[in-house]
């Protein structure tokens, strides 16, 4: 369960490498002095979603009060489940003071077309779980909707040169620079929440990764853009995020160090699309 309450850090836009794409989106937020609130990303989100994706319809996002995990939660309306609430009301719930939810609110920024596809992919397949209301949630997820929750609380894509793409499905372990981190685009909020606050002795958080190919890499908003039409595109796929399988993985040190390798995945497009 997202925590609730934490602390404020005015300055956590500048803890991790892994923020740098997002930069120009995160001025709203960083060096205030308190939290922002729902409206503050709603406003972040409906700005981002009325300039490079309006033919979507605007969200909102409304706070709530943390509730105990139930094991399993009777449902009387569908508008009552998280992805229910996005894909019915076009409303987003959220934590106050939470650096999950506030990332959470970043990436619906960031790819607004590839959040709401997730998001209403995982409501068609809890609908087609649950046919008849009232009722109990089923008690385990499927395949596709654990591949799903994988890929947005963990997710990522690598923006490879050809050269690279290629090393790395031939087998080799490639170490992404630093100081170019845009090549590594992190989708998954709970990864960019956990880089926050890195543990020394930690193991390196691992993400689950689709792979681009692009030598040349445009400016910021672009680039948002690009990685937001072809995920939303994976993701709106009925041949993909059928299993848990990745295509690569992208290993994310405490130091900050960043490394890829290939993942598990029995078939990857043929040839790898091209940013």
């Amino acid at each position: 369960m997202p925590a609730s309450g934490q602390p404020w850090d005015p300055l956590f836009a500048s803890r991790s490498p892994l923020y740098r794409p997002y930069l120009q989106l995160l001025t709203d937020w960083s060096e205030r002095p308190n939290w922002p609130d729902a409206e503050h990303y709603r406003s972040l989100v409906e700005r981002e979603r009325a300039s490079r994706a309006p033919e979507l319809k605007p969200l909102d996002f409304q706070t709530m009060a943390p509730r105990p995990r139930r094991a399993r939660q009777r449902i009387e309306s569908l508008e009552q489940l998280y992805d229910g609430s996005i894909a019915l009301r076009a409303q987003v719930p959220c934590l106050a003071a939470s650096y999950h939810d506030l990332f959470n609110a970043l990436m619906f920024a960031a790819f607004p077309r590839a959040k709401r596809a997730l998001h209403e992919r995982q409501f068609r397949a809890l609908r087609e779980r649950t046919p008849a209301l009232p009722a109990r949630l089923p008690g385990a997820r499927t395949t596709e909707q654990d591949a799903l929750t994988i890929f947005d609380e963990g997710g990522s894509v690598l923006v490879l040169s050809e050269r690279a793409a290629g090393a790395l499905l031939s087998g080799e372990e490639l170490c992404l620079d630093i100081d170019d981190p845009p090549r590594a685009l992190v989708f998954g909020h709970a990864i960019l929440e956990h880089a926050l606050s890195p543990t020394e002795a930690a193991p390196p958080l691992r993400s689950s990764a689709l792979l681009l190919v692009g030598d040349e890499l445009p400016e910021p908003r672009q680039l948002l853009d690009r990685v937001d039409r072809f995920l939303a595109a994976r993701l709106s796929s009925e041949r993909d995020f059928l299993d848990t399988a990745s295509e690569a993985i992208l290993l994310v040190h405490p130091d900050g160090r960043l490394r890829a390798t290939r993942g598990r995945a029995a078939a990857l497009p043929r040839p790898l699309p091209c940013l």
